[in-house]
């Protein structure tokens, strides 16, 4: 009987894993076989390279001659690096974690306040206090890079200790202020194109230029360093799309 007993079990035993066996091949046939490629070109596999030397922007980047070619990976970390150390670093605003805990912070202070106490909420204005207003002769802002023209365009940038100086002679220069020798971060010319007026984009990572001889808008990415035009059909709106404050 023990003998007839254990020879079932097993029997049953062996139907199971058959079973289990049959549903997953029914689920290994749900999966469609996955497709090869016709062929393989060894091209595409090899990174493709980018000639600094024939960019005069990209030449400057360069730290040694060894750096003539990089993977367009390597450029766009090189032009990031560049782009953090003319503006000081990754800056307070582009660190959306940090910002964002401390406006949910702040916003519930806010309501906190709100619903603790009742009044009149708005602040009236003031005039500043009187005394003696100390002022002292700096170096000019673009003195390593003077314009050739009248200047046209003066603005800080919104998020760092940098300006921006624009002229009639086709440049727009930055320069990082410090009040000492405020040394030239970067400079560009838009042939053919003297800026009539220039500003930051609300981000700061652009500048957008107009001119009086052109129906262009220039739309300038200070990190990949590039100039982009956008055609107009109105003169009017263009010469009237940017401000200066």
């Amino acid at each position: 009987m023990a003998v007839a007993a254990a020879a079932e079990e097993r029997r049953v035993q062996v139907q199971e894993d058959s079973g289990d066996s049959e549903v997953e091949n029914e689920a290994k046939e749900d999966f469609p076989p996955q497709k090869k490629p016709v062929w393989l070109d060894e091209e595409d596999e090899d990174e493709e390279m980018v000639n600094m030397m024939n960019d005069r922007l990209q030449k400057d980047m360069m730290k040694n001659t060894a750096e003539s070619k990089l993977s367009k990976d390597e450029l766009q970390k090189r032009l990031k690096e560049e782009f953090h150390h003319a503006m000081g670093g990754v800056p307070a605003w582009a660190e959306t974690n940090r910002w964002k805990t401390s406006s949910d912070d702040e916003s519930e202070e806010d309501e906190d306040d709100l619903l603790q106490r009742t009044g009149n909420f708005l602040s009236t204005s003031a005039t500043p206090p009187k005394g003696i207003l100390k002022m002292k002769n700096c170096q000019h802002a673009n003195t390593e890079r003077p314009t050739t023209a009248r200047v046209s365009s003066v603005q800080y940038h919104p998020r760092a200790q940098v300006v921006m100086v624009t002229g009639l002679d086709d440049a727009k220069s930055l320069f990082q202020v410090d009040g000492k020798t405020n040394p030239k971060i970067q400079s560009i010319c838009l042939e053919m194109f003297p800026i009539f007026k220039a500003c930051f984009s609300a981000n700061g990572e652009e500048v957008l230029a107009t001119s009086t001889h052109s129906k262009v808008l220039y739309v300038y990415d200070m990190l990949a360093l590039k100039a982009n035009s956008c055609a107009s059909r109105k003169r009017t709106w263009v010469d009237h799309s940017v401000r200066t404050g």
